[in-house]
């Protein structure tokens, strides 16, 4: 069964809560008796988590607000923008969740431009495919093959079991907690690692590893950054161009 939902100003009413200046979600779309296997979510700007939370119910929140910081709007003025400005839609089909927002414009206006982030609360065994532009990506409590990217943010990694492939372009990496075949990388931050296993593939262009109670096979490298290590078991190579080795 095939749901497309597109935003748009006649749904304003029964779909959007309190806007997202309040931190409030700007949409909640419930994703109960779906049993979602496979989320994939992509956005121009803003921040992207999927989790398992005991207790919580499946559903996507939306948050939206202005790229400048400095504006507060309300959800007329967000809609209106959206209208005009923006795609904005959520997918199911099948056992599968798809989220877009994306710029119509090839013209990047930052004063009146909109940020777009998501939240996706799933059960434990999903699959994700994620990238975004500009925001963090999080993932925690999760089973199963876990790709995502971003140009310009943080990965955190928290709780997760299967495969992970993922890097960022200028933010930090932390995994914890994890039993995972990973391969993370990172253009210019550094990268933590804390209480994991599995075989671990860790690269940073510009900054230090920190490790600690890991145990399988560790392969990681920095450019220009420090290395620290502490109890670790198995297998552990790592390298750097400029920095220390403890």
């Amino acid at each position: 069964m095939k749901k497309l939902v597109v935003i748009g100003l006649q749904i304003l009413a029964i779909a959007f809560t309190a806007n997202a200046e309040s931190k409030e979600p700007f949409l909640v779309k419930n994703l109960e008796g779906l049993s979602i296997n496979q989320v994939m979510v992509s956005t121009s700007g803003g921040s992207i988590e999927v989790l398992y939370e005991a207790g919580q119910k499946d559903r996507i929140e939306v948050y939206v607000q202005g790229s400048n910081g400095m504006n507060k709007l309300s959800q007329t003025e967000i809609q209106a923008r959206i209208n005009t400005d923006y795609d904005l839609q959520i997918e199911t089909n099948g056992n599968k969740i798809s989220a877009m927002a994306k710029n119509k414009k090839n013209n990047y206006d930052w004063k009146s431009s909109l940020n777009f982030s998501f939240k996706v609360f799933v059960q434990t065994n999903v699959e994700t495919e994620l990238s975004t532009s500009g925001g963090s990506i999080s993932l925690y409590n999760l089973i199963g093959k876990q790709t995502f990217r971003t140009s310009g943010g943080s990965l955190q990694i928290k709780n997760m079991k299967g495969e992970l492939d993922g890097a960022t372009s200028g933010g930090s990496i932390s995994i914890e907690n994890c039993n995972a075949t990973a391969n993370l990388s990172t253009s210019g931050g550094s990268i933590t690692a804390k209480n994991s296993k599995g075989k671990l593939m860790l690269q940073t262009s510009g900054g230090s590893l920190n490790f600690e109670d890991l145990d399988g096979i560790i392969r990681a490298s920095t450019s220009g950054g420090s290395i620290a290590a502490n109890n670790i078991s198995g297998e552990l190579k790592v390298a750097t161009s400029g920095g220390s080795v403890n």
